[in-house]
């Protein structure tokens, strides 16, 4: 695993319970992510959670916040969020509550994962594009 690219990265935390990211197993895929504050998310409305902390990343990486399973089997879902290299403001994550109750996050509440990915250098061009047998949505049988 020494092959690997590494990454350093550069946290500030910016308010007084902003917690770093945290891997619960140190073989796990993603860190966890606390709130570093209460926020109160009415039924069927979305709400943005702090967690208190800035980053530094290293250019040709990007940070992806995700949403954590035990929250979304209970209607708590984390919005997909891509943080790239020269974003230095605080982190949030913007959690969907599609409950039909309140839902109270508390400061220090895990609320979404944190993951690293390396960013590759891609060409893009107007071009035609070959047809190939393959068909549309549902095309392979699984609906």
């Amino acid at each position: 695993m020494t092959d690997l690219p590494h990454l350093h990265l550069k946290i500030e935390l910016l308010h007084p319970n902003a917690s770093l990211p945290k891997k619960a197993h140190e073989s796990d895929a993603c860190y966890d992510v606390t709130a570093a504050q209460e926020v109160l998310i009415k039924a069927r409305s979305t709400g943005m959670v702090s967690l208190g902390w800035a980053m530094e990343l290293q250019q040709g990486w990007e940070a992806l916040l995700r949403g954590r399973s035990g929250l979304a089997s209970r209607g708590i879902v984390a919005h997909l969020g891509t943080i790239d290299h020269l974003y230095r403001q605080e982190v949030k994550v913007i959690l969907h509550n599609l409950t039909d109750s309140d839902y109270l996050v508390k400061a220090k509440d895990r609320v979404a994962q944190l993951t690293f990915a390396p960013v590759f250098p891609v060409t893009i061009e107007s071009s035609k594009v070959v047809e190939t047998s393959r068909g549309g949505f549902g095309s392979t049988g699984m609906q």
